[in-house]
């Protein structure tokens, strides 16, 4: 893992947009990150009680986690990117305390590193997209102090932080590989990460207090990463034996009432009265044809929204579905499950995920993506992610098999 020196070299020497970064350090320092006087001594830290250490992470990221609506300005072209804000940071915690609860032998620092992670892993965002996971290190060096940059709780936190995104955990062939010390916390936070894409995603720019980029049956039909986090309201693991486990997202296309009173405020500007002879109901708008092949084609309607999920998440997914193997050595197979939870419209659509196989799977997604981007290129060796290698090597000893065949 970098050093604070190869940290503050990495982010002095990058021409961040300055009011970016201004605003980055400034609301720091007004949170007591940059005066080394505030700053939290490391070994109280770590050997407090985890709820303690949680509520103390949360109390003092809160307002940084919070600023990181400002990502919509690095999404053209309708300048829409998933909400990164502190209810983000708080699921991602609670999901990953979860699973590790879920071990039942997690220890308490194994916790508190899962909150230093869950609750730093995005700050970078507050200053560039690309490559945040390196400045939301640099926000440990400037949050703790009195710690070796060698102590094994360090490098764990410093790594999870790291490989909870795609362009860091991608180039992992296996997060079963991982050395370090504490590596469930990092397979938890990261499996969390990629779990947490209901309805608390949605981007603030949609609410009723922003004038919205385009049409909105524009919005659902051209950008398909907010259509996910639109209809899902509800996104978690669970186990059905001790070697199978499944983790369900289910969404509905019915209008319902959110918790959060600005998610609400999104859903009802894309919500819409549609009449019929029979009753009259409110919907989220949908993508054509989508709400009748859910009356008359039950499994087809239910299959594209699943096969659309797993297309577009087929990173994630990776990252998920490796660290959650890692984590749990006596799990079999994951079935990844959409639900219509719909009263009127109970169908459902999975796909099942092996210990052994589940790469090639997610590769074949992956590379349909690549394919769509860029339609005249081939997928070769060099550009696959080292996660999804043997996937790769699948496929092409399955192409193989097929030219020889005929």
């Amino acid at each position: 893992m970098p050093s604070y020196t190869e940290l503050r070299q990495y982010v002095h020497e990058r021409r961040f947009p300055h009011t970016r970064w201004q605003y980055a350090l400034a609301q720091a320092e007004k949170d007591g990150f940059k005066r080394p006087a505030d700053r939290m001594d490391f070994q109280e830290f770590i050997k407090s009680d985890p709820k303690l250490a949680d509520a103390f992470l949360r109390e003092k990221t809160f307002n940084l986690n919070e600023a990181l609506n400002i990502l919509d300005f690095d999404a053209p072209p309708y300048f829409i990117f998933n909400r990164h804000d502190h209810l983000h940071s708080d699921r991602v915690n609670e999901i990953a305390h979860n699973l590790l609860d879920l071990l039942g032998d997690a220890s308490p620092i194994e916790h508190t590193i899962v909150s230093t992670i869950a609750y730093l892993h995005d700050l970078g965002n507050l200053v560039r997209r690309k490559g945040h996971e390196k400045i939301s290190q640099y926000f440990f060096y400037l949050l703790f102090q009195n710690f070796e940059e060698t102590d094994p709780i360090v490098q764990s936190i410093l790594q999870g932080i790291d490989l909870h995104n795609e362009s860091s955990g991608l180039q992992l062939e296996d997060y079963a590989k991982i050395e370090t010390a504490h590596r469930r916390s990092i397979w938890a936070v990261a499996a969390a990460d990629k779990m947490d894409m209901a309805e608390n995603r949605l981007s603030k720019h949609l609410s009723e207090g922003e004038d919205l980029p385009a049409p909105r049956e524009e919005l659902v039909e051209k950008y398909p990463h907010m259509l996910i986090p639109l209809y899902t309201h509800d996104a978690r693991f669970t186990f059905t034996s001790p070697t199978t486990a499944e983790f369900r997202v289910s969404f509905s296309t019915d209008s319902h009432r959110a918790e959060d009173s600005i998610t609400q405020e999104i859903q009802d500007r894309f919500t819409f009265i549609r009449k019929s002879s029979r009753r009259k109901s409110t919907s989220l708008w949908v993508l054509t044809n989508w709400y009748d092949l859910s009356r008359e084609h039950q499994d087809r309607y239910v299959h594209r929204l699943r096969a659309l999920l797993t297309k577009l998440y087929a990173g994630d997914f990776a990252i998920m579905l490796s660290s959650i193997f890692a984590l749990f050595e006596k799990l079999e197979t994951v079935d990844i499950v959409v639900r219509d939870s719909n009263p009127q419209v109970r169908a459902y659509s999975g796909t099942t995920y092996d210990r052994n196989t589940w790469k090639n799977q997610i590769f074949f997604d992956w590379k349909q993506i690549y394919k769509a981007k860029h339609p005249d290129e081939d997928v070769t060796a060099d550009i696959v992610p080292p996660l999804l290698f043997s996937g790769y090597l699948a496929d092409q000893a399955r192409i193989e098999n097929e030219r020889l065949e005929t």
